[in-house]
C-alpha cells in the first residue's frame, strides 16, 4: 500500500511496522517498546504473523492493556514462493527485529525487498538482565548485515530507548526514510553481501586463515574476511 505522509503533523502519518519472527522471540520489554511507538503514532500499525496462531490472544491482550490493540494486524502464512514472500514484505514500511535471538533469514529477505530493519545490539533487555543477553551472535546477525550495506549507523540501536527513537524517526522523517530506502535498494547491486562470488571467496579466506592460526598455535582473535586473500583478513 502507498504511504500517507502528513506534512502538517508527521505523527499522524500512516505507517506499517512489521515483524515476521516467531512470537517466542518477542521479549515482553521489547513488545512494550513497540507498543510505546504505536502510542506516539496513532495511525501506525504493527503487522505480525500468526506464528503461532495460539499465542495471538496473549499478544492482543498485552497490546490491549497498553491501549494499542486496534493498531495490531495479523496475517497467516503465505505460500513460500519467492514472489509471494517478497510481496508480503513489501506491504511493510519498516521491519522490527527481535532481541536476544533476532531475525537471520528474515533480515536478508527484508533487505532484499528494500526495507529498513531496526535492530538492537548492546543492553537491549530488561535492566536486571545481564547485557550479554542482548550482545551475542544470535542477536547480532541483523546488525552485521546492516553494517555490510553501510546503513548500520541509522538502524542499529544500543538500548531499547534508542530503538524506540529510531522507529519514531523513521515514521516521521520522510526525507531520512526515503534516503535509507534508496541506499538499501542500491546495495542490492553494489554490496559484496549480495555478490555470491565475492562472499564465498571471502568466507573461504576466513576459514583458511582460521585453520592456519589453529595449526600454528596462535591465540584466538578477530578475523575480517574482506580482502582478496587469507592474509588480508588478519585483524
Amino acid at each position: 500500500p502507498e504511504r500517507h505522509f502528513d506534512e502538517a503533523d508527521p505523527t499522524q502519518s500512516s505507517f506499517v511496522f512489521a515483524t515476521f519472527n516467531k512470537h517466542l522471540k518477542i521479549r515482553p520489554e521489547l513488545f512494550d517498546v513497540w507498543c510505546s511507538v504505536l502510542q506516539r503514532l496513532p495511525n501506525a500499525v504493527l503487522w505480525l504473523l500468526r506464528y503461532p496462531a495460539d499465542s495471538e490472544p496473549r499478544v492482543r491482550e498485552r497490546a490491549r492493556s497498553l491501549g494499542v490493540e486496534d493498531q495490531l494486524r495479523f496475517a497467516d502464512f503465505v505460500p513460500t514462493s519467492e514472489e509471494n514472500w517478497l510481496r508480503l514484505w513489501r506491504g511493510a514500511d519498516v521491519v522490527l527485529d527481535t532481541t536476544i535471538y533476532g531475525a537471520h533469514t528474515g533480515t536478508v529477505d527484508a533487505l532484499w525487498a528494500g526495507l529498513p530493519v531496526v535492530t538492537c545490539v548492546g543492553h537491549c533487555v530488561r535492566p536486571d538482565l545481564p547485557a550479554r543477553f542482548g550482545n551475542q551472535m544470535a542477536s547480532r546477525v541483523a546488525a552485521s548485515m546492516l553494517k555490510a550495506i553501510n546503513v548500520h549507523e541509522d538502524l542499529v540501536a544500543h538500548d531499547l530507548q534508542e530503538y524506540a527513537d529510531i522507529c519514531f524517526q523513521l515514521a516521521t522523517d520522510q526525507e531520512k526514510y526515503s534516503k535509507l530506502r534508496a541506499q538499501i535498494e542500491a546495495a542490492r547491486s553494489t554490496a559484496p553481501m549480495w555478490d555470491p562470488a565475492v562472499y564465498s571467496q571471502q568466507f573461504s579466506n576466513a576459514l583458511e586463515l582460521a585453520w592456519r592460526h589453529f595449526l600454528s598455535g596462535q591465540p584466538i582473535q578477530h578475523l575480517y574476511a574482506t580482502g582478496a586473500s587469507p592474509e588480508d583478513g588478519l585483524a
